[in-house]
């Protein structure tokens, strides 16, 4: 594999945390490749706001869904100011890609941070995934450019955040501005056709231990060893979405301590409430004798605090881990289940025309261990397993839709709604299957279903060929103007 060699002989040597994922970064990047694209996670629903008005003196504390940008009507942003935002007193702001351009998503997510933090937030309306990448920089110049021309801005606390196919457009706008000073990157890493080695900004990644694209990330981390710019990676417990609030927070805090233009800005008690927080994470881990998580907190403390408030406890605590028997023995551990993962997902890639008895057999022995698993480590091979599967179920069902192969795509969704029930795409993909055949009251129930869920693009359905007959129909036009 190029990507492997061109890794190999760039860093041939890793600390101790990224030599045990060597074996997997091969197969991992084979399927980064193949499936680089994700299903829709589940959306929350989003109360209606107001559009913004025309002048600039927007509210605070308020999520305005849609500012229109004033050299381009077409492309727009949703917007949060915190309460103490003033024309006057400048603020630091984040730019926002969503991978399915639901601006407010974020903004709603993150608010608080943005209250706690003092930060403007920012999303755009108009970049999603699927799109050329071209395209995107041009829509993130267009926002960026309107936003800080209207707002009262740290010229030198920009930064943006994205994730899946966001977090990629998120490193490739922020490459080509040089006004960006940092990224924080959900589920996915940076664009493919772009030099890891030659970034200037720093960058914290995050990714759930049940995230299909958990492998890329590890790929990426060791991509960035010694490339010069700072970098954290964060492994959290969940599947592939936007970062959890709490871990969010901390990749806020790495922003400012490692604002590269003009130094660090923070307030101390950010970092000692930090330092305390993880402490804690450390000793929990300790007390079940979880010596890699122990480890890998530890090291995300000395990273966080380097140079600023270095922790002799801390210290003193790696050096103790580092030169362990356990560590050894959990890193060597560590080899052996991702050899093991790597391997039953490969098993599972060329089983997809097995019968559906097989994999509903497969899926609940996965599903049962990914609860019952004897350590976290195990527990995270067979979510990312499941998470494997998801994709490639949703990747093969689209497929036999575009190719009319309906047959196929009736097993492939079966397959899909086994190990993913309760993501909107289940649903939307067979409200697609449905209408194909002709059962138009099936596929209205479905995409009732798919709203239900979270499924909330409201183009992508109208845009949907596959329901042209429907459209005219009250069900259908209800259910679209029911939609937020």
């Amino acid at each position: 594999m190029a990507l492997l060699t061109k890794f190999e002989k760039v860093f041939k040597k890793y600390d101790m945390r990224l030599q045990l994922m060597l074996n997997r970064l091969a197969f991992s990047s084979l399927l980064l490749l193949i499936f680089s694209g994700c299903s829709s996670a589940p959306k929350e629903k989003e109360e209606r706001t107001q559009e913004a008005p025309a002048k600039d003196d927007f509210k605070t504390k308020t999520i305005i869904e849609v500012v229109k940008c004033k050299q381009d009507s077409t492309q727009s942003y949703a917007l949060y100011l915190p309460e103490k935002y003033s024309a006057n007193s400048p603020l630091p702001v984040v730019f926002f890609f969503d991978p399915h351009a639901q601006g407010a998503n974020p903004l709603r997510k993150y608010k608080a941070l943005a209250e706690e933090f003092n930060f403007i937030l920012v999303c755009s309306n108009n970049s999603q995934n699927g799109m050329d990448m071209d395209e995107v920089s041009r829509i993130g110049k267009t926002m960026m450019d309107d936003a800080i021309s209207r707002l009262s801005v740290i010229p030198s606390q920009i930064y943006c955040a994205g994730f899946s196919g966001g977090a990629r457009v998120a490193v490739q706008v922020t490459n080509e501005d040089n006004r960006v000073a940092g990224v924080i990157g959900c589920g996915a890493g940076f664009p493919e056709k772009m030099s890891q080695l030659n970034h200037k900004f720093s960058y914290i990644g995050f990714v759930g231990d049940g995230d299909f694209n958990y492998s890329s990330m590890i790929v990426l981390e060791a991509a960035l060893q010694n490339s010069g710019p700072p970098f954290q990676f964060v492994y959290f417990n969940g599947k592939h979405a936007w970062a959890p609030l709490e871990f969010m927070r901390e990749g806020f805090i790495w922003l400012q301590v490692n604002t590269i233009k003009e130094g660090r800005k923070i307030d101390d008690y950010f970092i000692t409430d930090f330092v305390k927080t993880n402490l804690l994470r450390a000793d929990t881990a300790h007390q079940k004798g979880d010596v890699w998580q122990e480890y890998l907190t530890l090291k995300k403390i000395e990273n966080f605090t380097k140079g600023i408030a270095e922790n002799k406890e801390v210290a003193t605590r790696l050096s103790t881990i580092q030169n362990s028997d356990a560590l050894k023995k959990a890193i060597s551990q560590n080899a052996e289940n991702t050899k093991k993962e790597n391997e039953i997902i490969r098993r599972y890639m060329q089983y997809m025309d097995a019968d559906i008895s097989w994999w509903k057999n497969e899926i609940s022995q996965t599903k049962i261990k990914a609860k019952t698993a004897n350590t976290t480590a195990e527990v995270g091979i067979y979510k990312r397993i499941l998470a494997n599967i998801s994709i490639i179920s949703y990747s093969k069902t689209n497929q036999a839709l575009q190719s009319n192969a309906l047959a196929d795509a009736e097993k492939f969704v079966t397959i899909f709604r086994l190990v993913d029930d309760g993501n909107p795409d289940v649903d939307y993909l067979n409200a697609i299957l449905e209408a194909k055949k002709g059962n138009s009251d099936m596929a209205i129930n479905h995409l009732k279903a798919a709203i239900k869920n979270g499924f909330t693009d409201k183009q992508k359905l109208l845009k949907e060929s596959a329901f042209e007959k429907l459209k005219t129909s009250k069900q259908f036009i209800d259910l679209v103007n029911g939609m937020q």
